[in-house]
């Protein structure tokens, strides 16, 4: 008896059987014991454990989810807090991504209690998990509590130093599934600009193509596929062949929903070839879907069509998604309507109307629940403000004597605050006007300098060079050639400071078509190829306008060729609605922004800039180019 009990000891101390821990358990703890290379039984190991298999965040995958499970097991044994917290996280987000979502509200939940235990340490990790969580309750149709988590998130993530999650990431989730279309723009467009100026080209990529979304549901195309196209542009310079995925995708259920089914399969397979891995969020992947059976339904392709929509039905199914599972009984209903299969049409049909009815009657349901809790909210402030008036009613004199003060105080501020400000305002217009007649009076110099240049050194020059050609007719020597020559360059050089001092150009040629002319001269002569895009600006007509943007576009390439030692350079124009952006970018040995930020150029560019109340803003790193951004809001020019 004691050999057996010494014998099943011995088991138990290597590992090999243990009756009280599942086998699984027991084959990650040894892997993360044998094969991980970090020491568990310290907060470091676990860290470096942590931080090498992030790889996993982003994959649905169970053997992630065991293996963070088992880490989070070690740090909860540790007291290890940090470790618990970002493991809780980190399994949050997989189980998003296996479509779990309850799951993945109780992993934040979890993580959110140790953040808000310890904010000074953890803190920044706040706006991270309510984010997170905003996306999770979204996913299962709870706005109240996702809009909550998002504006928690938003908070966190502006009175936080350091917050894990970005506050562009923040308005792009708050603009998602909101039924009112000029608030989910402004979100979108919130995201947009702070994404801009981060340079965060992910959450830009995303932002394109909801506000795609958004402006095909109020019928602008046009403005939809202007925003697409820009994100095809920014896949392409940035090699990203999953955004590049989405943006096609995305065009071609845009050409779908204006009935044009033969551009829109174009476009999908197109995107099909471009991203063979397809879309690795299961959610959007049962939107393609949904996206390629209308297609093919539309084309009469009716095989395929009950290929892709059935893929999404099995999706949504497997997900626990009602709202995708009723839009694909929805498609299938249509389709073998159209193939003439009544029988499946009617099943699925029913189908739909059942799925369609049990979402209205959960959010209905859902509601009324809201309406009861603020019911009951508001019988308790009322019964808490009705004992508050007995007690004040003794003071009631008192109080009335405080706010009328407070009332004159309050007044007498606000007319002090206004006529501060409308001086102010004189003072600002006055200043304005000035810097107007400054440029109108600098360029009416520039214009008489060109002239004066062109039409009398020009000339004399000229006339140099004729006589010295009949001279050498006389006398072939060596120095007068050479004389004849400089000459001639220097009239070349003479010709080209007029023109810069006076660009004529704007006034045979658009802004678009002078910025181009101007980029083919560089090209001619200079190692820096410049390119140029302009979007939507043939609208653009007063010159007082093209010629300051033509002014400040070319002392910024000036600066490129000058100082950057580039090889490429790229000018973007565009406009949308009101607003014109202008981006000019370098890939040369950039600068340090804060000592050069108070050079000549950039001061005549800021002066231009004030008097067309804009915003300007440069980022530079050593070895890494340049980014200079423009914003103009053309409403307040």
């Amino acid at each position: 008896m004691r050999f057996v009990l010494l014998v099943f000891w011995l088991l138990c101390i290597k590992g090999w059987f243990c009756p009280f821990v599942p086998a699984q358990t027991v084959s990650v703890n040894r892997e993360l014991r044998v094969h991980s290379g970090y020491r568990l039984d310290s907060e470091e190991g676990l860290q470096a454990l942590i931080d090498s298999n992030r790889h996993w965040e982003s994959k649905g995958s169970d053997t992630g989810l065991q293996l963070y499970q088992s880490i989070v097991r070690e740090c909860k044994r540790l007291q290890y807090d940090r470790g618990t917290a970002v493991g809780s996280i980190i399994l949050g987000n997989i189980a998003i991504n296996q479509g779990k979502f309850k799951e993945a509200i109780s992993y934040f939940e979890e993580a959110l209690g140790l953040c808000l235990s310890d904010k000074a340490s953890l803190g920044q990790y706040l706006s991270l998990i309510y984010n997170n969580t905003g996306n999770a309750y979204r996913s299962i149709g709870d706005m109240d509590r996702a809009s909550s988590c998002f504006f928690k998130a938003l908070q966190a993530a502006e009175n936080i130093s350091g917050s894990k999650c970005p506050p562009e990431k923040i308005y792009l989730n708050m603009s998602g599934r909101l039924q009112d279309a000029g608030k989910k723009l402004y979100y979108l467009n919130k995201a947009d600009s702070i994404a801009r100026r981060a340079g965060n080209k992910e959450v830009l990529a995303v932002a394109l193509i909801n506000k795609s979304i958004a402006l095909a549901g109020l019928k602008r195309y046009a403005e939809g596929e202007r925003a697409l196209r820009e994100l095809l542009y920014i896949s392409d310079t940035s090699d990203n062949g999953l955004m590049k995925y989405r943006a096609l995708t995305r065009l071609g259920a845009q050409k779908n929903y204006q009935d044009q089914p033969d551009s829109a399969l174009l476009l999908l397979r197109r995107a099909a070839r471009v991203f063979p891995g397809g879309e690795p969020d299961v959610f959007q992947s049962n939107v393609n879907y949904l996206t390629w059976g209308s297609t093919f339904l539309k084309l009469k392709q009716y095989s395929e069509a009950v290929l892709y929509a059935d893929s999404a039905l099995q999706g949504a199914l497997s997900l626990g998604l009602p709202e995708q599972a009723a839009h694909a009984h929805g498609l299938l209903a249509d389709i073998y309507a159209a193939a003439g299969q009544h029988k499946n049409a009617y099943e699925h049909q029913v189908l739909f109307k059942a799925l369609q009815d049990s979402v209205m009657n959960k959010e209905v349901a859902h509601n009324i629940s809201n309406l009861e809790a603020r019911y009951q909210s508001v019988r308790k402030d009322k019964a808490l403000a009705e004992s508050r008036l007995v007690i004040r009613q003794n003071y009631r004199v008192m109080t009335l004597l405080a706010i009328t003060s407070a009332a004159l105080l309050l007044l007498s501020l606000l007319a002090f605050r206004y006529f501060r400000n409308r001086q102010r305002l004189l003072l600002q217009q006055q200043e304005n006007q000035q810097l107007r007649a400054l440029i109108q009076g600098e360029e009416q110099e520039r214009s008489r300098l060109a002239r004066e240049l062109h039409d009398g050194v020009g000339g004399m020059l000229v006339a140099i060079s004729m006589k010295l050609g009949a001279a050498r007719k006389d006398n072939p020597a060596l120095l007068l050639s050479e004389m004849d020559g400089m000459l001639r360059d220097a009239s070349t050089e003479l010709r080209n400071a007029a023109h810069n001092l006076m660009p004529d150009v704007l006034d045979r040629h658009s802004l678009k078509e002078a910025l181009q002319l101007f980029c083919d001269r560089i090209n001619a002569s200079a190692v820096t190829r410049v390119a140029v895009q302009c979007y939507d600006i043939d609208y653009i007509t007063d010159k007082n306008l093209t010629l300051l943007l033509y002014r400040i576009i070319q002392e910024l390439v000036q600066n490129i060729l000058r100082h950057a030692e580039a090889r490429h350079a790229e000018i973007q124009l565009m406009r949308y609605g009101s607003l014109l952006t202008l981006t000019v970018e370098d890939d040369g040995k950039g600068f340090d922004v804060q000592q050069q930020s108070k050079g000549s150029g950039l001061y005549n560019i800021r002066t231009r800039l004030q008097v067309l109340q804009g915003e300007l803003s440069i980022s530079s790193q050593s070895q890494k180019g340049t980014t200079v951004h423009i914003e103009l809001d053309l409403d307040k020019l």
